[in-house]
C-alpha cells in the first residue's frame, strides 16, 4: 500500500511539480517514517524546492492532550475534563498553544514522584514528539487541512459500503479486484486506468457453435 501511495504521488508530480505537499496522518511512528522519506519522483534539487508540511490529525492530537490530562488529574475526573477542554481550545486557536500546553504539563509532572511521574512523563513525551506537527492555529491561518475526516470518509465509501455488506466474505484477490476498479471509478480516472488494467481483467472466451469452437480475441 505504501508503494502504491508513493507511486500515486510520483504520477501526480510528473504533471504538477509545483504542488504543495500536505502530509496529514495520525501520530503512529510508522506513518511518520514513511511520510518523512516519501519520494516524489523528482531529483534531489527539485524535491528540495517542494513545499512540504507535516501535520498530525487534529483529533489524534487532542487524544494526546486528553491522555496526559487523565494521567495527571485522573481519568474521568471533573478536573481532567475541564483542563482538557481548556487546553484543547488553546491548542487550536493560539499560535503558541502547543508550547503553552507542554509547559503546563511539564510543570504538573515535575511535582510528582515515583511511578506516577514515570507514567506522566511518558504521556508528555508522546505529546512533545508531535509538537512540530500540531501548529493548528497556523494551519488554519494558511488555509491548510488539519483533520483526516475526508480520508476516513473515503475509506467508508470506497471500501466499507461495498465490501462489508451483510453476509459478504472476500479473499485477497477478489477484494482487491473490486477495490481497484471502484477506486478508479470514484476518482474519475476510469478511461486512463482501464487502458493499464484491461489486460489483467480480459480473458479469452471460447464460444461453442455447431460448426465447431471459436476463440474470441479479448482485445476485439
Amino acid at each position: 500500500m505504501c508503494a502504491q501511495l508513493e507511486a500515486e504521488c510520483q504520477s501526480i508530480f510528473a504533471l504538477r511539480p509545483e504542488l504543495k505537499v500536505i502530509k496529514l496522518a495520525d501520530g503512529a511512528e510508522e506513518n511518520g517514517r514513511f511520510l518523512d522519506h516519501l519520494a516524489l519522483g523528482l531529483d534531489a534539487a527539485a524535491q528540495a524546492q517542494v513545499e512540504q508540511v507535516s501535520i498530525t490529525d487534529c483529533s489524534h492530537g487532542a487524544d494526546h492532550v486528553q491522555q496526559a490530562c487523565e494521567v495527571i488529574w485522573g481519568a474521568g475526573s471533573v478536573e481532567s475534563q475541564a483542563e482538557f477542554a481548556r487546553l484543547r481550545t488553546r491548542r487550536k486557536e493560539d499560535a503558541k498553544g502547543v508550547d503553552t500546553i507542554i509547559g503546563r504539563l511539564r510543570y504538573r509532572v515535575s511535582r510528582l514522584r515515583g511511578r506516577k511521574r514515570e507514567q506522566r512523563e511518558k504521556a508528555l513525551t508522546s505529546f512533545r514528539n508531535q509538537q512540530d506537527r500540531m501548529r493548528y492555529a497556523a494551519y488554519r491561518q494558511a488555509n491548510l487541512p488539519s483533520g483526516s475526516g475526508g480520508v476516513e470518509a473515503a475509506c467508508k465509501t470506497l471500501v466499507s459500503s461495498r465490501l462489508k455488506r451483510s453476509g459478504m466474505r472476500w479473499g485477497i484477490a477478489g477484494g482487491q479486484a473490486i477495490w481497484t476498479l471502484r477506486s478508479v471509478m470514484q476518482s474519475d480516472r476510469w478511461e486512463r486506468a482501464w487502458f493499464l488494467l484491461r489486460n489483467d481483467f480480459r480473458k479469452p472466451v471460447t464460444v461453442v457453435e455447431a460448426s465447431g469452437p471459436k476463440v474470441l480475441d479479448p482485445a476485439a
